[in-house]
């Protein structure tokens, strides 16, 4: 069972009391901090073992001139980009809040690089006490993918695991895409923040995401956490700040969320001396665990419940077979001959044909909206990167200042079709399974015309294949844009005359063209994706009815050809009965 969290600020001390223990360290910035993973222990990892995975080369170099793109440099190896890094100029505060991340990065590598030169791609294995060293201290931290630690506690013995993910602004490009595989695949998620921190824009771009996709998932296993309410004044103090947080997530779309206030540090207290006190944590983690015990095992007991069901059913028919005469038996046989064949032939001949123009047609509605719901938020996007603190006439290059707002313009822009398209991967996938849930039931019905007897349990989908999308507008030619950001004359007309407004329709307007382009790719790749998966599935889907069928006129032709201890069939069929 894999618990994601989505964790933003006091992650690590929520971590911990969840944990009963302090075991993650704080990351003095937590936007290079690796994705941490703690884990059930088995024979061959036993409690304190920690595997620590080393970026490998591509991967690292591509972060490197990530980060060296802001200062207007590449670097096309480890050598080159060292000496590049050295070449930026000016202290920290003389830059942009963005720039002085990716520059704490670039440093933190050229300190650490002698350390991992040699190590790039690999998987070694410490202890406890120096994975705190490759979480906390950022020359290390930089350098790696992610890290499990296999400890022993109430948590893990659950057969929970628990992913501790980097904050939503991890300067780390590739986090979003994992964050977003653990929000489709993990069995519970948990979003914190903390009790006076307002949402920063990465905290609502990633709770956006999350609204995207919450009613896609059949169980609503999203958590809210605002920590460290003890340092509220008054329940009426932290009432307002609860029903603020609630107003939020609404408007990012996360309706009726599941929101508890907790003090982690009260709590961790709480569980290392025993006492009982007045961090909340209990209230929180009986409704945690609630979902995991009762929600979580009610969908599996349905399942098993059902071929429960089917089992008992099967094991009647064929306690009737037995229980006939010599000559009714052979009379069925050969009419159950007949029976197999046509059920098996009726099953072959299905076809996924219309199931795949059904998914073409809501994939492209699906990616139809897209774009509307993209550049309904362009405005907010401009008025984020065209704003007075980039553009202040303070002696800087306005020019520059001028193209690196349009960067973080465009950035934005595409990163939003990009979130949108890996939301629609969900709701895509959600249509499917219900196409062929829908399919299962009108084949079963059909079959049911050939054999009234016949039973055949629902095909479960367990996962679909991974797929991800690149980014909007990566290779756009900033050319195009030229005459729009010449609109701008001085900071003092921008913001204080019409002159912002034309500029953002213009600019709106140039994005047109690419946005269409960029959304007739993906959709094209969201189709060719989704249906090789439709069809494989559709084939596991007819094996499987396949294969019941089979076993099933196998069962009852035995009980014809053979004599058959009826007694012990009794026997057995009562036990059943008793125990359902």
């Amino acid at each position: 069972m894999a618990l994601f969290g989505a964790f933003s600020a006091g992650k690590s001390s929520f971590a911990n009391a969840l944990i009963g223990e302090n075991i993650l360290p704080v990351s003095p910035n937590p936007t290079t901090a690796a994705i941490n993973k703690i884990k059930p222990v088995d024979q061959d990892h036993p409690h304190g073992t920690v595997l620590v995975k080393v970026k490998q080369n591509e991967q690292l170099l591509q972060e490197i001139n990530r980060s060296l793109k802001l200062f207007h440099l590449e670097a096309t190896n480890y050598s080159d980009a060292l000496e590049k890094i050295s070449r930026i100029s000016g202290s920290e505060a003389s830059i942009g809040a963005n720039e002085r991340l990716h520059h704490s990065f670039l440093r933190a590598f050229s300190s650490g690089f002698s350390l991992f030169e040699h190590r790039l791609g690999s998987v070694f294995t410490t202890d406890l006490e120096s994975f705190r060293d490759y979480v906390a201290d950022e020359e290390k931290s930089c350098f790696v993918e992610w890290i499990e630690v296999y400890y022993d506690c109430e948590l893990t013995r659950k057969g929970i695991s628990l992913v501790d993910t980097p904050g939503a602004d991890s300067i780390n490009a590739r986090h979003t895409g994992v964050a977003f595989d653990y929000i489709k695949n993990s069995d519970a998620i948990l979003f914190v923040t903390y009790y006076n921190h307002a949402f920063s824009r990465a905290d609502r771009e990633f709770l956006i995401q999350l609204g995207r996709v919450k009613d896609t998932f059949e169980l609503d296993k999203m958590f809210f956490i605002v920590n460290a309410i003890d340092l509220a004044n008054s329940e009426e103090e932290m009432d307002d700040v609860l029903t603020y947080v609630e107003s939020q997530l609404v408007q990012y779309g996360i309706r009726n969320p599941h929101l508890h206030p907790v003090s982690s540090l009260q709590a961790l207290k709480e569980k290392v001396t025993g006492t009982v006190g007045t961090s909340r944590f209990a209230d929180f983690e009986g409704s945690f665990y609630s979902f995991i015990s009762q929600d979580l095992m009610t969908m599996a007991m349905d399942s098993a419940e059902a071929k429960w069901q089917q089992s008992v059913h099967i094991l009647d028919k064929l306690l009737q077979t037995a229980q006939e005469g010599r000559e009714e038996k052979a009379n069925k046989l050969a009419a159950l001959q007949l029976e197999k064949q046509a059920v098996i032939q009726h099953i072959q001949g299905k076809n996924a044909e219309f199931l795949q123009t059904q998914l073409h047609q809501e994939a492209d509605e699906l990616v139809y909206y897209i774009k509307q719901r993209v550049f309904l938020r362009f405005s907010e996007f401009f008025r984020e990167s065209f704003n007075p603190s980039v553009l202040k006439d303070d002696g800087r290059d306005l020019k520059q200042a001028l193209y690196s707002a349009l960067d973080e313009l465009i950035e934005s822009v595409g990163y939003d079709f990009l979130q949108e398209m890996r939301a629609t991967t969900l709701r895509v996938e959600s249509f499917i399974t219900k196409l062929l849930n829908e399919f299962q039931e009108h084949l079963r019905e059909e079959l049911y015309k050939h054999s009234t007897d016949l039973t055949l349990s629902n095909w479960e989908l367990k996962r679909f294949q991974e797929i991800d999308f690149e980014g909007a507008f990566r290779d756009l030619d900033r050319k195009r844009f030229k005459k729009a950001l010449g609109l701008f004359k001085n900071p003092k007309s921008f913001f204080e005359k019409d002159e912002k407004r034309v500029m953002s329709e213009e600019l709106e307007g140039l994005l047109q063209e690419p946005a269409d382009e960029y959304l007739a790719v993906q959709n094209r790749i969201l189709k060719e994706h989704y249906t090789t998966s439709l069809r494989e599935l559709f084939n596991l889907l007819i094996a499987d009815y396949i294969e019941q069928t089979e076993e099933y006129y196998m069962g009852v032709t035995s009980t014809l050809t053979t004599d058959f201890p009826v007694e012990d069939l009794q026997a057995t069929y009562n036990k059943i009965k008793q125990l359902a």
